[in-house]
Formats: C-alpha cells, structure tokens, sequence
C-alpha cells in the first residue's frame, strides 16, 4: 500500500517544483513517486536518531542541487512534505 504524499503547503510546493529545470522537474517527480512507496530508504535529518520521522533527499544535476525534507507519519501511511529546495550552479 503506498503512502499518500501531502505537501504541508500545497501552493508552495506546487510552485517550487514548476520553477525546477525541466529534466530537474522529472527527477524530482521520480523521487516523489519512489517516496511514495518507500519513504524510509531516505536519509534522517537528525544522524543521531536514525529512525527518526524527520527526513530529507537529496538531488543534483549540472543544474544544481536540491533537497526534498518531509515527515512520515507512519500509522497514517502519509509522507507530509515539508519544503522542496533547489539552489542553482553558478
């Protein structure tokens, strides 16, 4: 069963991804998409606690690179996504 993928801004989140480079744009969307299924493959925010709920992934292209951070609220089966953030090379 998937878990649902909740941005805790929708608006925000919406826009931060269309602003992405295209091929950026669909790597990222295949990282969501993997997100979905498996939320806990990804890195915890906090190294000292694993397990914790807090996590992030992390991106790059020749473009730049970004993070995805969100919250998987395990018992609900839903990934809250906190903030997508992409700096650009310069």
């Amino acid at each position: 069963m998937p878990y649902e993928l909740e941005p805790l801004a929708r608006d925000e989140f919406d826009r931060e991804l269309a602003e992405l480079p295209d091929g950026v744009r669909a790597s990222v969307e295949g990282l969501l998409e993997g997100l979905s299924i498996e939320p806990w493959t990804s890195a915890p925010m906090n190294e000292a606690n694993p397990g914790g709920q807090y996590r992030f992934l992390a991106f790059a292209s020749s473009d730049g690179y970004g993070f995805v951070t969100f919250v998987v609220l395990e018992a609900e089966r839903r990934v809250s996504l906190v903030n997508l953030l992409w700096f650009p090379e310069r």
